[in-house]
């Protein structure tokens, strides 16, 4: 059965408490000590960055009678904030002492806590003599225990830092000797790409003087060849201008007679016709 305020003040489960902690049906507990690294701050506020852990205990200490158990969960707000509380739960009847939990803040941002801030929803329900052993510390001694707890942890959820130090240990930590031989690899495989293509770079770089001699040649000689079939051309044609002002400048008689003497007659240009 789920306690009222007014049971739950009638069997005395909480003390040194605050009247706004107070709800109709539960307690709501408040920060009392902020724990970081195993250390207890002596500031009265503290800001939790994205992923960090803090550890706070509440200023109330509660005394379960044997035939209660209670429930803590974290304050709805909180956890609406990206804020979560990583012990939470049960807790056991007969136990008399603070209750306490590491935060993460697993937002963007980040979350201001302080002292005297509720953060506990504690719920009590009664039930049947369970007969739990009596269970439990005074508050010095629970803020001892929960301080030396809290150093076995890291301040940021997962240790990121070392985490992330593991990580490049882990890819970077090889022996000398293979970090030189996957370089070398490396610099052979890269080598094997480039050198072909360099290689026939520089041979075609070695050749552009060899073939610039060629094609030079190679257009004096066409020059040449044309210059030369040009002139062949004219003396061709010179010649049988030649020859035919010559044949301009005969006699007219012979060449009457060359054109219509018979074929078996021999005509001398300076004889006459001859039978």
């Amino acid at each position: 059965m789920l306690l009222t305020q007014a049971q739950i003040r009638g069997l005395n489960i909480v003390s040194n408490d605050v009247r706004d902690g107070w709800r109709p049906t539960s307690y709501d507990a408040t920060v009392g000590d902020i724990i970081i690294g195993g250390k207890i701050l002596d500031d009265n506020s503290y800001v939790i960055p994205p992923r960090g852990v803090a550890w706070v205990v509440s200023k109330e200490t509660f005394a379960l009678p044997d035939k209660v158990t209670g429930l803590a969960t974290l304050r709805t707000t909180w956890t609406h904030k990206g804020v979560l509380a990583l012990n939470v739960g049960v807790v056991d009847p007969s136990w008399t002492g603070s209750l306490s939990t590491a935060l993460v803040n697993l937002s963007k941002t980040p979350f201001p806590i302080a002292k005297g801030d509720p953060f506990f929803r504690v719920v009590f329900n009664r039930h049947r003599a369970s007969g739990a052993t009596p269970s439990g510390q005074p508050r010095d001694a629970y803020l001892r225990s929960t301080t030396e707890r809290s150093a076995l942890f890291a301040r940021t959820f997962l240790d990121m830092d070392s985490l992330s130090s593991e990580i490049a240990k882990e890819i970077l930590g090889f022996p000398k000797i293979a970090v030189v031989i996957g370089v070398v690899a490396v610099l052979i495989s890269i080598a094997a790409i480039f050198a072909p293509i360099g290689f026939s770079t520089w041979s075609e770089y070695r050749q552009i003087p060899v073939k610039y001699d060629q094609l030079s040649k190679r257009v004096d000689d066409i020059n040449t060849d044309s210059i030369n079939k040009k002139i062949s051309d004219l003396e061709r044609e010179l010649a049988v201008l030649r020859a035919l002002d010559l044949e301009r400048q005969k006699p007219a008689q012979v060449r009457t007679v060359r054109q219509y003497a018979p074929p078996h007659i021999v005509v001398n240009a300076n004889q006459n016709a001859l039978p």
